[in-house]
């Protein structure tokens, strides 16, 4: 089946039921390496400067999905062993989102805490793996020339 882009090449894939799907797999028409993906989830109340934490997570949980046996076996061992990108049980572990603009402020906030959120150039680094912060948490992202 055939799944159209669209803008800026974002598309949505059909959420079906049955054993067709079950072990479906998506293919590009271009050069196996040539492109690169990320998933891109967004509830429905969010916009290009919100963002709910719980979506952040999701979409983090599915990189890992699928890009994991794209690593070599020692590294996506150690990867998983540490909890994997979106929870590493390491301070020093991270996964950073990017954006088309440049950042110039992220904020999360959930009833009434709020606390900055890294960020550098085009991309923010979320606290995926801090449960003091519920996934209906939203980042506030501001962009240059907003």
């Amino acid at each position: 089946m055939a799944i159209p882009l669209g803008e800026g090449n974002i598309f949505t894939l059909p959420v079906e039921q049955g054993p067709l799907y079950e072990k479906a797999e998506l293919t590009v028409n271009r050069k196996a390496g040539s492109v690169r993906w990320i998933p891109y989830v967004r509830s429905a109340a969010t916009s290009d400067t919100l963002r709910r934490l719980g979506d952040l997570r999701l979409a983090c949980e599915v990189h890992w999905a699928i890009d994991k046996d794209t690593l070599p076996f020692a590294m996506r061992t150690a990867m998983g062993a540490l909890g994997g990108p979106c929870n590493f049980v390491s301070q020093k572990g991270t996964y950073s989102f990017s954006e088309a603009r440049r950042i110039t402020a992220a904020t999360i906030s959930f009833n009434g805490k709020s606390a900055p959120v890294p960020f550098n150039g085009a991309s923010f680094t979320p606290p995926l793996r801090e449960q003091d912060w519920s996934d209906d948490s939203v980042l506030e992202l501001t962009f240059d020339n907003d």
